[in-house]
């Protein structure tokens, strides 16, 4: 994360690569930084796709319906849609795990969910767990669909 967001920052490189990043991160704050947001990530992800499979066959059925298909007879491409749909509706739900997560992992200080947390919510209020959405739900649509719907 921290990789990806010094480009954002304008300002000079910190890290030239992942294995420099990994090495100045672990002798400047410790090895146990590498390990920071793991917990919500965990959760992020036991959450969101148990969703996403709870919510697959059903909107399959309700998209096989709405095109005038019997029940099991979709095709490749009716599966990707239901399984994008299914992944965006889940990471819609669970997207504040996603901002807390990029949040501890971003900072290079000591910060524990229950401070990121405080954080957002009196930068932005509700608002602010949702930061993000729209890449999110691209993102997971696209790969969530194609990842599900070639499994089905």
């Amino acid at each position: 994360v921290r990789l990806q967001l010094q480009n954002n920052l304008g300002s000079d490189l910190r890290y030239r690569g992942i294995l420099d990043c990994l090495i100045k991160v672990a002798t400047n704050e410790g090895a146990t930084a590498l390990w920071k947001g793991i917990v919500p990530a965990l959760l992020r992800q036991v959450c969101y796709h148990s969703f996403t499979f709870v919510l697959y066959e059903p909107i399959r059925e309700v998209v096989s319906a709405m095109l005038g298909m019997e029940a099991g007879q979709t095709n490749y491409a009716q599966r990707v849609l239901s399984a994008g749909i299914s992944a965006a509706i889940a990471i819609t739900i669970f997207n504040p795990t996603e901002v807390v997560k990029t949040q501890m992992q971003s900072s290079s200080g000591s910060t524990s969910m229950q401070e990121v947390v405080r954080k957002v919510w009196h930068k932005d209020g509700v608002k602010g767990f949702w930061a993000g959405l729209r890449p999110n739900v691209l993102r997971t649509f696209l790969v969530n669909g194609a990842e599900i719907g070639t499994y089905d």
